[in-house]
């Protein structure tokens, strides 16, 4: 039975349906995102828990910048799997592909966890691991000349992104003194 407050129901025949005992929800409840226990779908047909801390994030994959939470696994401290945000003001809890898809990246032994700096010439695949502090400091004296030496693009766009560029590297110093202990 639909209840007053409730909007419509897609299909018709879904309003004699019973609601099941508990509820039927979708996402873990937000307030109990500091513990979340799923049964492992692994372990199947035997019910092992699995206990979770659920993060929310962001999914950088493209410029939508869709809401996700992580699931990490309270015993390895591991990302074990991603889903949409259901409290992401923008998708609401949905994703494409792509959201989900970032637990590849995040695993992927290629991935590079550090800076580096070219060691050898354009095209060897020779790097050299580097401090935060010097990569900003080459990237704050690489603009500065620029704009000293009056190579600011002509089209305001690229002016504007010069002086973005300025702010990012002023907030990126911050950021990576803030959290050398982690890198």
């Amino acid at each position: 039975m639909r209840m007053a407050n409730e909007p419509p129901s897609l299909n018709p025949a879904a309003a004699d349906l019973e609601a099941p005992a508990g509820g039927l929800a979708s996402f873990p409840p937000i307030e109990r995102w500091d513990h979340w226990v799923e049964y492992d779908p692994a372990q199947w047909p035997r019910k092992a828990e699995k206990h979770y801390s659920i993060i929310p994030t962001i999914c950088f994959n493209c410029e939508a910048g869709c809401g996700l939470i992580a699931y990490v696994d309270k015993q390895t401290n591991l990302i074990r799997k991603f889903e949409g945000n259901p409290a992401h003001p923008g998708s609401r809890g949905r994703n494409c592909a792509k959201g989900p898809a970032t637990l590849n990246q995040v695993n992927d032994p290629e991935r590079i966890l550090y800076p580096l700096r070219r060691a050898g010439k354009r095209g060897e695949g020779k790097w050299e691991r580097v401090t935060w502090d010097t990569v900003l400091d080459d990237l704050a004296t690489r603009i500065r000349a620029a704009l000293i030496e009056g190579r600011q693009p002509a089209s305001p766009l690229r002016r504007s992104i010069f002086s973005i560029s300025e702010t990012c590297i002023s907030s990126l110093r911050i950021f990576s003194r803030a959290n050398s202990s982690s890198l």
